[in-house]
């Protein structure tokens, strides 16, 4: 495995940093919620901004208060050993009451990770940290950092109804890094066209991006990560449903059906096979708990047409192709499955393809040589002009005002884009009512000779080869 080191584990995480510091130096009180999925380097965030600085690190357990009590105490003793007795506090109120009268004199960093845990088997620990920010924030030099997963942080912390809400300084969201970010970790060893394909396979979060080791091929990352006995993401997603959900048999049930292209409810009952009723809960959960996304088309504000689909690359890959072929892989036939599993990766690249050439629609935005400035992007769909046909649109982004937009293409194709292919976007695009229109074709293989000219002739088109994206 590669080595992580920890400017690859802050990779993406510089403007947080600086957020952290920021208040840090302005001595003043402060509270931040940091929220990020699982492995996505809160602990490395919060680790980095504190190193050489006054702090109390209390990382919380699922056990029983006394547990967790014991263990906020040794943190309170490891910062000030002769402020702490040997017995543990009576109560998580009356040791936090200590640490911000302490605070009132000097800077103190307060981290309670994976704050989840307290609250659940300390009922009023929230309640109890409003009262002590109201009474104390004018007069203390406290910076109390809370860390836990996003659906729990939205509804205990930042929700309106919660204790705590309003009295955040500033609010930190790690979400998982784009292509952009990744390709820096892997580009000295690896080919765009794999670094893409690996992206594919373990996505932008920062500890799967740092198990991949660029000095290998991808067949021989997709066995060490995947396939061999003991590979670490073999049942990665399964052990992270764990961690909320008791029985799972429904939820993969459903999940394996979005991965293998069920995009609608219907289409994932029909798959699932299961009372309409338990679908439609567990994809709830799903959505709630940041596994499942519910995409309406475009600028539509109605979710009446929207399609579901895994946001996570390492979720939709898994559930792809590894279900079925777990029993084989604990007989001992990794390599071949390797080699079904590469075989069918041209047809499930399509979507990752697509998620790169948005990230180069934004890099291209940012530097202020995109021909439309777009304020969003998205997948557009809807009806085509005969009965049952559909129309789709890749990418498509418009500006503040409506009046113009991008629409764009995305072939992964091992064949060079067509004029067809061109022609089918343009004619696409006519469904959508903007004045100002440009064309972006992606393609991993380039284009042939007719549309080129066809591109040339329009004018309002730009074709880009994967070699010349990143």
């Amino acid at each position: 495995m590669s080595n992580c080191t920890g400017e690859r584990q802050l990779l993406g995480r510089d403007g947080d940093l600086e957020a952290l510091e920021k208040w840090y130096r302005s001595d003043a009180f402060a509270f931040f919620p940091i929220d990020g999925r699982y492995r996505m380097g809160k602990t490395a965030l919060v680790q980095a901004f504190a190193q050489g600085k006054p702090t109390i690190f209390y990382t919380a357990i699922p056990a029983s208060e006394q547990t967790n009590l014991a263990r906020l105490h040794q943190a309170i003793r490891d910062f000030r050993p002769d402020a702490a007795g040997d017995c543990s506090y009576p109560s998580f109120r009356v040791a936090l009451e200590d640490v911000f009268a302490w605070a009132e004199h000097e800077r103190i960093i307060l981290v309670l990770e994976d704050y989840q845990h307290v609250e659940r088997v300390s009922q009023g620990i929230s309640s109890v940290l409003q009262l002590l920010i109201d009474r104390w924030e004018h007069n203390s030099k406290l910076f109390l950092i809370l860390t836990g997963p996003p659906a729990y942080m939205l509804e205990h912390v930042l929700s309106y109804r919660a204790p705590l809400y309003g009295r955040c300084s500033g609010q930190i969201h790690l979400r998982p890094l784009w292509f952009r970010e990744v390709n820096a970790c892997w580009k000295d060893h690896l080919s765009l066209e794999d670094r893409i394909m690996l992206y594919g396979m373990v996505g932008g979060t920062p500890a799967y991006v740092c198990m991949v080791d660029p000095s290998c091929t991808v067949a021989e990352n997709l066995v060490r990560l995947f396939l061999a006995p003991n590979a670490p993401l073999q049942t990665e997603p399964q052990d992270l449903l764990h961690m909320d959900l008791d029985d799972l048999a429904p939820f993969h049930a459903v999940l394996a059906a979005i991965a293998k292209g069920a995009e609608s409810r219907g289409e994932i009952e029909a798959k699932v096979g299961r009372d309409i009723g338990e679908t439609e809960g567990c994809l709830h959960t799903l959505v709630r708990l940041g596994h499942v996304r519910e995409d309406p088309p475009y600028e539509e504000l109605s979710i009446r047409h929207s399609r579901y689909v895994l946001p996570a690359p390492l979720f939709r890959f898994w559930y792809r192709f590894l279900p079925d072929r777990l029993p084989r892989l604990r007989s001992g036939r990794a390599e071949a499955v390797c080699s079904e599993i590469l075989k069918g990766m041209d047809e499930y690249m399509g979507t990752v393809f697509q998620e790169a050439c948005a990230d180069y629609l934004w890099d291209l935005l940012f530097q202020k040589k995109c021909p439309i400035s777009f304020h969003s992007l998205g997948r557009w769909w809807g009806l085509g002009p005969t009965v049952g046909d559909r129309t789709e649109i890749d990418l498509v982004g418009e500006e503040m005002d409506k009046s113009a937009a991008l629409f764009a293409a995305c072939r992964w194709a091992g064949e060079p884009a067509d004029r067809d292919v061109l022609k089918q976007l343009v004619r696409s695009s006519h469904k959508l009512p903007y004045h100002r229109r440009h064309y972006f074709l992606f393609s991993r293989t380039g284009d042939t000779d007719a549309c080129r000219e066809e591109a040339a002739r329009r004018g309002n088109v730009s074709l880009v080869e994967l070699k010349d994206m990143f």
